[in-house]
């Protein structure tokens, strides 16, 4: 994988690059950022670069390291995901063990934990002690949409890297190559529309079926998002930049506040209902 592959976050690249540059690699990274524009690719990039067996502190899309990252099977790489809703204490005890040994094949031993901030509290502490005193040999990456989330004890010990959504251009660059073309909307997170594509939701047809059915609309659509919270919460950021881009400040701040009440547990199919209402009035 080479950093040209990347879209946007030319920032945290050069960072990143200047790190490896400098050959002080801190042993825990925590890459923060809304959800699908990209920080786990970053995150293998970095991985690669740094173990990269033709282009040392680059990367490179020949070597046998490089594209073993990229189809996530590297001996030396583990991925760590929440089971269910959470990340549990097993799963971390798991990931330390296999931490301790030395590399099979590359340089550094990557561990890349997706949604770190659903770790349990048991986990957390748990992890405490790699965090503290990680082998020499590997490179931890903790990625999550907020930090806050996380206690303060593991949040001070990793370099915080901060991601921010793309920006229309970009976004529509990345949407052209996974063959999506409808671009009626750019919300900044090509991950976020590509989960939509796949799930076969249409946005810009909800929109139009809630002009034409009216009430009878919302609550049917309302019904269906409501049963998954991170469906309603994916609905609610996609419709921010739909109010946006048409001037539609006050809509906008009122669909901002609904998504606030909706990540301090507000009920899913209430929140996605008075966001539909707002559509009425365009």
């Amino acid at each position: 994988m080479v950093k040209e592959d990347i879209v946007g976050h030319k920032r945290q690249l050069q960072l990143l690059e200047k790190i490896i540059e400098r050959k002080r690699i801190p042993h825990a990274f925590l890459f923060e950022g809304p959800e699908g524009i990209g920080k786990k690719k970053v995150a293998l990039w970095f991985l690669s670069a740094l173990n990269c067996k033709m282009k040392e502190g680059k990367g490179c899309k020949e070597c046998s390291s490089c594209l073993k990252i990229e189809r996530l099977t590297h001996p030396d790489l583990y991925l760590l995901e929440p089971q269910g809703d959470s990340i549990k204490i097993e799963q971390i005890r798991e990931a330390e063990k296999i931490l301790q040994y030395k590399p099979l094949e590359a340089k550094w031993k990557g561990l890349l934990i997706e949604d770190a901030d659903k770790m349990t509290v048991e986990a957390a502490n748990a992890f405490l002690k790699s965090l503290e005193e990680p082998p020499p040999w590997t490179v931890i990456i903790l990625i999550t949409q907020s930090s806050d989330a996380l206690p303060s004890t593991v949040r001070s010990r990793c370099q915080r890297i901060r991601f921010f959504p793309l920006n229309p251009k970009e976004t529509k660059e990345i949407l052209k190559k996974m063959g999506i073309n409808k671009t009626f909307f750019v919300s900044g997170s090509p991950g976020l529309i590509l989960r939509f594509s796949k799930e076969a939701l249409d946005l810009e047809a909800l929109i139009s079926k809630v002009r034409k059915g009216g009430i009878e609309a919302i609550i049917e659509i309302s019904e269906e998002l409501g049963r998954d919270r991170n469906k309603a919460s994916a609905f609610l950021r996609m419709l921010l930049p739909y109010f946006r881009d048409r001037g539609r400040v006050e809509s906008f701040w009122k669909i901002l506040e609904i998504y606030r009440f909706l990540e301090e547990y507000a009920n899913p199919r209430l929140c996605v209902e008075a966001a539909l209402l707002e559509l009425l009035s365009l």
